[in-house]
């Protein structure tokens, strides 16, 4: 027998238009779990419910219950994504073992400080919407044998090598 959730995702998907194959790759569900799901043979689990709330907008209230609208309402919220995964992320971190916990939630803390870093630079760059400057006019890098790189300061310059320079053989 279905499961209230399982006739409920068949319900999405079905007002949706697409079949248990399309519904399943998008959430990234193998073939045929997605009919076990809706006829009530496999749980699904609470991580793909929430896959599934945020790649179809779907108000997790009424998958889990059936209460409310089928689909929530569109917020603007650039955020929103980013904190449901992080919820998904702390759900299976809180299973982990202690001795391998600490190293992925550091990891985590890491990946948001990434995160964190990229918007504020991206949101500093909309935000200035500088006008743009012309590109420079190309510089010449190839010199005459006769030319000794002078830079017109008076002093003898040292020919640049960039082999025996920055390359170690």
């Amino acid at each position: 027998m279905a499961s209230s959730i399982g006739k409920r995702i068949r319900e999405l998907r079905t007002t949706l238009k697409l079949t248990q194959d399309q519904f399943g790759n998008k959430i990234g569900v193998k073939n045929g779990v997605v009919s076990a799901w809706e006829k009530g043979a496999a749980p699904v689990p609470e991580g793909r419910i929430r896959i599934i709330r945020d790649e179809y907008n779907a108000n997790m209230e009424w998958i889990l219950k059936g209460e409310g609208e089928m689909f929530q309402e569109n917020t603007d919220d650039p955020n929103a994504r980013r904190d449901a995964a992080l919820e998904y992320a702390l759900s299976i971190l809180r299973k982990l073992p202690d001795e391998t916990r600490s190293d992925a939630v550091e990891f985590v803390r890491e990946l948001v400080r990434r995160c964190d870093a990229e918007r504020a630079a991206a949101t500093k760059a909309a935000a200035s919407k500088a006008p743009q400057t012309p590109a420079p006019e190309p510089v010449t890098l190839i010199a005459s044998a006769e030319d000794d790189f002078d830079d017109d300061d008076g002093e003898d310059d040292e020919e640049f090598d960039l082999e025996d320079d920055y390359f170690d053989d």
